[in-house]
């Protein structure tokens, strides 16, 4: 009897797990997509406001470049991609 009581503990509580599983998974996953989001915005802002030929070790034509054409369009990307991603699983979760 006290190995059925035992059992039946061990069962309720994996049922336990996996049920609230979902909720986890939905809210790492949308504190995620809202940080990469945030972040890629702010950084995007950040490298739009800060002139790339200041304090740069680099010289003026590569820092242009290299900040202007490449970081600050992936960074607006990552950010635009985060937001989306939390729209879209939001839409996605109160259809069904």
């Amino acid at each position: 009897m006290e190995n059925f009581q035992t059992l039946k503990a061990i069962l309720l509580t994996i049922e336990l797990v996996v049920s609230f599983l979902p909720i986890f998974l939905f809210w790492i996953i949308e504190t995620t997509l809202w940080l990469a989001g945030f972040f890629g915005v702010l950084f995007a802002a950040l490298m739009a406001l800060f002139n790339p030929e200041s304090q740069s070790v680099l010289p003026p034509a590569v820092a242009s470049s290299l900040r202007f054409q490449i970081l600050l369009p992936l960074a607006l990307l990552i950010g635009f991609i985060g937001f989306y991603g939390i729209v879209n699983l939001r839409n996605r979760l109160t259809d069904c």
